[in-house]
């Protein structure tokens, strides 16, 4: 561990909506200070699944197939479930590289590690990349509360994902709006009809159903599947089954390891850290916000009292909420442009 973790207790909690700004801007100091690691595993519940799907440029296909065929080899993974390639016809010499079904363990993580490194060298991340993570539903246990608790954290703090999500970057990659359109105007409409759905008990099944009406519908010419969220895989129409994976399309790409496993740790502590959620502060957020973010380069600004706030709401461990800062903040560096891509300067550890 490195010397901030001799200062803080990694496994403590402390709120820091409730420091003094003293103690606060101590704290913010030694984030900065700290190049991010990666972890053998984040702590999340072994019964959580993800899947990852990496997008690079300027990498053969031929290439591609023979990092993921060594890998496949090395963990014996078998041909149900392993690691696979496509063509991306979306970017510039495009393949996607998905990964089997994860979960957090040495021996996922050390999956991830290695196929991002091996795609560093024959590999770019370039202006239209994207990072997708999908999350197993069943986390959700059926619970329509915990759902509508999510939704409403997304709809409160979008802004605060988005720049997270953008990671090593400052800005968004250049079609993040064809491919990942944001979400909160969207359910701001709405925000009524479903706060009735939660407040009178709607299962998950509901609640997806409404979900998949009003995102999945073509807007602003994208089709649902290219909003920030996807709830495709979740709702079948055409079956008896429902849970499936929830997809998240904000974040940039990237073949930092670190990174990816700071993406994974923010969108499966916002599923499953319900105790920490506190209505009252949630709901006013949202009204506060509802009116504010109406363009997507807003969202590459800083907002540390947010980010603050919502580190408490969805992070039970000081671990967590010093990786989050960190990438967040990104060395409390901000691009005065959208139009291109904008690289921070580095905050994480060199791979080994």
């Amino acid at each position: 561990m490195n010397e901030i973790f001799k200062i803080i207790n990694p496994q403590a909690n402390w709120l820091l909506t409730q420091m003094s700004n003293s103690d606060l801007q101590d704290f913010l100091t030694l984030v900065n200070k700290y190049p991010l690691e990666f972890r053998d595993t984040l702590a999340l519940d072994k019964s959580l699944t993800f899947g990852l799907e990496i997008e690079c440029e300027r990498l053969l296909l031929k290439r591609a197939w023979k990092i993921v065929r060594e890998k496949n080899i090395r963990y014996h993974l078998d041909s149900e479930n392993n690691w696979q390639v496509t063509t991306d016809l979306s970017l510039k010499g495009g393949c996607e590289v998905t990964s089997p079904i994860l979960n957090d363990s040495e021996f996922s993580w050390h999956q991830v590690y290695e196929v991002c490194k091996d795609l560093q060298r024959f590999a770019k991340i370039k202006k239209q990349a994207g990072a997708h993570i999908h999350i197993g539903a069943h986390v959700l246990d059926d619970d329509g509360q915990k759902l509508w608790q999510f939704l409403q954290l997304w709809l409160a703090y979008e802004n605060i994902i988005y720049r997270f999500g953008y990671g090593e970057f400052l800005t968004a990659r250049a079609n993040i709006q064809n491919y990942a359109y944001p979400i909160a105007k969207i359910l701001q409409t709405r925000y009524e009809f479903f706060q009735n759905l939660g407040n009178h008990d709607a299962s998950v099944n509901e609640l997806f159903y409404y979900l998949f009406i009003l995102l999945h519908r073509k807007t602003h010419n994208r089709t649902g599947r290219n909003k920030a969220l996807n709830f495709n895989n979740v709702v079948d129409f055409h079956s008896d089954l429902y849970m499936n994976t929830i997809e998240f399309r904000a974040p940039n790409g990237t073949l930092n390891p670190i990174i990816w496993q700071n993406n994974v740790n923010l969108f499966a502590n916002m599923l499953t850290n319900h105790e920490l959620f506190q209505s009252d502060l949630v709901a006013g957020r949202i009204d506060a916000n509802k009116d504010k973010y109406k363009e997507l380069f807003t969202y590459q600004e800083i907002n540390l009292p947010q980010a603050i706030e919502f580190c408490d709401l969805v992070f039970a461990h000081n671990i967590d909420k010093v990786y989050f800062l960190r990438q967040y903040l990104k060395n409390w560096e901000v691009s005065p442009t959208s139009i291109k891509l904008v690289k921070a300067k580095p905050f994480t550890s060199r791979l080994k």
